[in-house]
């Protein structure tokens, strides 16, 4: 979908083969008023992709996306099961719950700029605002991931910004590091995890810098990294630890945060870390 308003898409199946380039199952590019529902998505690539390429896809302005609500979906992905961001527009208004998301790289990706490294006309990013995410269930690689940039170590200065984001009520299951990771001028920003419980297992390529496939950024070894962000809050979180690698040294890890809040949290230590505390 690009351009489009008042657009009501329910009940679909959607499958696509296996190691197809960019299958994505659903792309919901520079719209408005948009409702998914009751749908299962079966895809390559990302299942449900939230967009703003205006000028990329010649509708010759800056592209806005809001007004989209994503509900009562199963979906699996061969990378993100939700992904919110790509292109050089505006991205507010939307919401995503009561949704399965199993297996791929990434549970939910928000990205503000996608690649600014390889794609310099994607360089100036998405402006992402006032998104919820409630009532999840994600088995993912990677659970959670909000970026300023998709890029190892933050960048300087930002061309867009990340806030009001909500992710509540969210069982997941991960092998990788979640990360909230802003760039330097702190882009990132009011931010809340509420009633969020994360169970991490594996983690054999933690600290690997050589893996081929995943940028470093994924490999920390820690459950969640939180890092140039402003105002956020964790609360009535939690991370455990089943068959984990002896790779893992903390459940959080924070660098260079402002107003980073946790409330009634509870994140056990990885079994390496205990053993390296006896």
């Amino acid at each position: 979908l690009h351009g489009c308003s008042d657009v009501i898409l329910h009940a679909l199946k959607i499958r696509n083969q296996k190691g197809v380039w960019n299958g994505d199952g659903l792309d919901i590019d520079c719209c408005r008023r948009v409702v998914v529902s009751d749908c299962i998505i079966d895809s390559s690539d990302d299942s449900i992709a939230v967009r703003a390429s205006g000028k990329q896809r010649l509708l010759h302005t800056e592209g806005v996306c809001e007004d989209v609500t994503v509900t009562n979906c199963v979906l699996r992905s061969g990378q993100a099961g939700i992904r919110v961001g790509v292109g050089n527009g505006t991205i507010r208004h939307c919401t995503f719950s009561n949704l399965v998301i199993r297996d791929g790289k990434f549970g939910i990706c928000m990205l503000s700029t996608y690649y600014p490294e390889y794609f310099p006309a994607l360089a100036e990013g998405v402006e992402i605002s006032d998104i919820l995410f409630s009532n999840l269930y994600i088995n993912a690689q990677i659970p959670i991931d909000i970026s300023s940039n998709w890029a190892d170590v933050p960048l300087k200065k930002s061309g867009k910004s990340i806030h009001g984001v909500i992710l509540q009520n969210i069982r997941g299951y991960g092998c990788r590091t979640s990360i909230l990771q802003g760039n330097q001028d702190h882009n990132l920003s009011d931010l809340t995890l509420s009633d969020i419980s994360l169970e991490i297992s594996g983690g054999g390529d933690i600290l690997n810098a050589a893996h081929p496939d995943v940028p470093v950024c994924y490999l920390r070894p820690c459950a969640f990294y939180v890092a140039y962000t402003d105002d956020v809050l964790f609360r009535n979180c939690r991370i455990r630890w089943k068959n984990e690698t002896g790779l893992w040294k903390n459940a959080v890890e924070n660098e260079h945060n402002t107003g980073l809040v946790f409330t009634d949290c509870r994140f056990a230590a990885p079994r390496s870390a205990k053993n390296e505390n006896n």
